[in-house]
């Protein structure tokens, strides 16, 4: 038997974008209060672990963010390129489903079938941060 899960997200910045990405102000956000927040890096080649939770720290400490409901329940998630575009985007997708809906993914890991992918069908190691935390 097939189980099918719907996967509901809304993405508050749906209407502001202006090409590829939207560019919003914190008080943009802090207006909009959002559940969950995921920010996607650009310009990282190949980013530790410790440079994501840099730029994750740097949302935290937004000045007018302290209220919004994503910080204080502590879901900030940060993204790279390499897992939402393209044929990766199927990971992405994992990653976002185990974050918005934890209770109903909780049999999920994101990381252990990207790892799988990588080995299965490029028979190589997953290597690099992809994600944070």
């Amino acid at each position: 038997m097939i189980k099918l899960r719907l996967l509901v997200a809304l993405n508050i910045a749906a209407d502001e974008t202006s090409g590829t990405f939207a560019v919003v102000s914190s008080e943009w956000v802090a207006e909009r209060n959002p559940d969950i927040i995921v920010f996607q890096v650009f310009g990282m080649s190949s980013p530790t672990e410790e440079e994501l939770e840099v730029v994750r720290n740097e949302i935290l400490s937004r000045p007018g963010l302290g209220d919004v409901n994503a910080v204080k329940d502590d879901r900030i998630y940060i993204v790279t390129p390499d897992v939402v575009g393209g044929v990766p985007s199927l990971i992405g997708s994992l990653y976002f489903a185990k974050w918005f809906h934890p209770d109903l993914f909780e049999d999920i890991d994101p990381e252990a079938v990207h790892r799988e992918l990588f080995q299965k069908f490029l028979d190589l190691e997953l290597d690099g941060v992809y994600v944070y935390p």
